[in-house]
């Protein structure tokens, strides 16, 4: 070779050297203090827990994140968005002057305090019991209501059912065969037989207590009222829809324990 071509070749080599040298320092660089396993997992994409390859917060990549949940409305059957109506808190219960007075009229009838409440029989509450309500009462009797809160209407149908079972559960401690409707005059001071004046305390009783423990929502508990004449008068328990009319559950004609007669109190009035 000769001398010209030997110098020429020299000198690429020369500038070809400091390149590679900087790519090779470059490289040492990134490698160093990063274990083969890191950089295996860093080609990957990076782990899913904010190791090495991951981003900075260890937040799932982008391509992985999974959607927020949206909550979707209910729909009925008919496909319409059902709008969920909240139920109402229980209704304060502060007894009203004439409803006290009524537990007064009857000869001092104790107004129903705690779990033990008096059941008024023999005509005019002129025989009296103490019932004490067990906790298997009061489950139950929670229970009523329960299952019948989503509206006035349904509240209803839990008071008459509240007034059946309170009947029935005070019948075999009255000391006499269970209550048959209506008011024969022979049945008068007989231990288990009512008439209007004790069905009408003794409903009132018990919606009292549901009340006191914060079972009634859509209604408070008023007055018992009466119909007719003094001779033909016939008094049932009262009580009023909140912002609504007012409502009677009536039993004096039904045997103990049965269905009542429920129903607003304008059309009780009317009847006779």
């Amino acid at each position: 070779m000769g001398r010209s071509n030997t110098l020429l070749l020299l000198a690429a080599l020369a500038l070809a050297a400091p390149a590679a040298a900087g790519a090779a320092g470059t490289e040492g660089a990134a490698d160093a203090g990063t274990p083969a396993t890191a950089k295996a997992r860093a080609s990957q994409g990076g782990d899913l827990q904010g190791k090495p390859g991951s981003d900075v917060t260890g937040a799932l990549p982008s391509a992985a994140k999974p959607k927020a949940a949206t909550a979707k409305p209910k729909k009925s059957a008919t496909g319409a968005t059902a709008a969920l109506t909240p139920i109402p808190a229980p209704v304060p219960f502060e007894p009203s002057r004439d409803l006290v007075n009524w537990f007064v009229e009857r000869g001092n009838v104790g107004m129903p305090r705690g779990n033990r409440l008096v059941y008024c029989h023999g005509f005019e509450c002129r025989l009296r019991t103490i019932i004490a309500l067990s906790d298997a009462d009061e489950k139950a009797i929670a229970n009523i209501f329960a299952s019948r809160r989503g509206s006035a209407a349904e509240e209803r149908d839990a008071i008459d059912h509240l007034v059946q079972y309170w009947e029935k559960r005070a019948a075999p401690e009255l000391g006499g065969p269970p209550d048959i409707r209506g008011s024969e005059p022979d049945q008068a001071n007989q231990p288990g037989q009512t008439d209007c004046l004790d069905e009408a305390t003794n409903s009132t009783t018990i919606l009292i207590y549901a009340q006191q423990h914060g079972l009634l929502r859509y209604h408070t508990v008023v007055r018992p009222d009466s119909r007719g004449g003094f001779i033909y008068a016939h008094a049932t328990a009262v009580y009023r829809e909140i912002g609504g009319e007012e409502w009677v559950v009536d039993s004096w004609m039904r045997d103990s324990g049965d269905p009542n007669d429920i129903m607003l109190k304008s059309e009780w009035d009317s009847k006779h």
